[in-house]
């Protein structure tokens, strides 16, 4: 049944989908935690969230997925204001729903909310930020303009893992510069890059010509393809920052934000 649902959340099918719901009712796994958290999912993805409100309410054990899956649905449907009382009242949180947070209040230009937020999630519980989380948090950066966040997540994933920063996560970084217009930021963090592939070379061009660099773009491209063909190479990863240093990026930023 979890395959239904993936399916039918991922093509907005929800005929077939209630169906799939009604099946799970008729068979009496109506009581299954993992079965619910699917048909949630499914409803919200569909875009509606009175659907999967009735079946959270009507669970009698949820789970931090079944709490995540309505956060979602809350924050993406009727925004972030509702969407952190239905934070706040979440007994348990994992990453997933951290970054639903505060990427929806980067995203609508909430700055301050969304970074006093990830600065919780780090400092207050322990948390961090993988691969996924970064690009999320980058994304969102780059579609609101917040150089600024961007800046801190870049420099996040620097002081975590040195130069062998993921090509997923170099790619959203290129992106973000260049969408925000530094472009010549976007130019240096791609030279750096290890590997890159064609989403990398697209968000860098894309980027040269939004902002009238287009004539860069032979040069960057013809430098990039011998890069490119390297096996390896010789630049040694930086140390990770002590937590001290990292807090203070955090006290920078906020001194930028004014």
């Amino acid at each position: 049944m979890a395959c239904l649902f993936n399916a039918c959340a991922r093509l907005g099918n929800v005929e077939i989908g209630e169906q799939g719901h009604g099946f799970v009712v008729k068979v009496g796994l109506g009581s299954s935690v993992k079965a619910c958290n699917g048909v949630m999912d499914m409803y919200v993805k569909c875009g509606l969230l009175g659907m999967a409100r009735r079946v959270f309410e009507e669970m009698g054990e949820r789970s931090v997925v079944s709490w995540t899956v309505i956060l979602d649905g809350v924050v993406k449907l009727e925004g972030v204001g509702s969407g952190r009382m239905v934070f706040d009242n979440m007994p348990d949180r994992n990453e997933v729903a951290w970054t639903i947070m505060i990427v929806g209040y980067v995203s609508v230009g909430l700055i301050r909310e969304g970074f006093s937020l990830l600065e919780e999630m780090i400092f207050g519980c322990g948390l961090g930020l993988n691969y996924v989380t970064l690009c999320s948090f980058l994304s969102a950066s780059a579609q609101s303009g917040d150089t600024m966040t961007g800046r801190w997540v870049h420099a996040y994933a620097v002081k975590a893992v040195g130069n062998g920063i993921d090509i997923m996560v170099g790619t959203a970084v290129v992106d973000m510069y260049a969408k925000c217009g530094r472009v010549d930021t976007a130019l240096k963090v791609f030279e750096h890059m290890r590997q890159r592939n064609e989403v990398t070379w697209n968000a860098l061009l894309s980027g040269l010509a939004m902002h009238g660099r287009g004539k860069l773009s032979p040069r960057k491209a013809k430098a990039g393809r011998t890069h490119s063909a390297r096996t390896g190479s010789n630049a040694s990863p930086q140390h990770r920052s002590s937590c001290p240093a990292f807090k203070h990026l955090c006290f920078r930023w906020k001194a930028g934000q004014g």
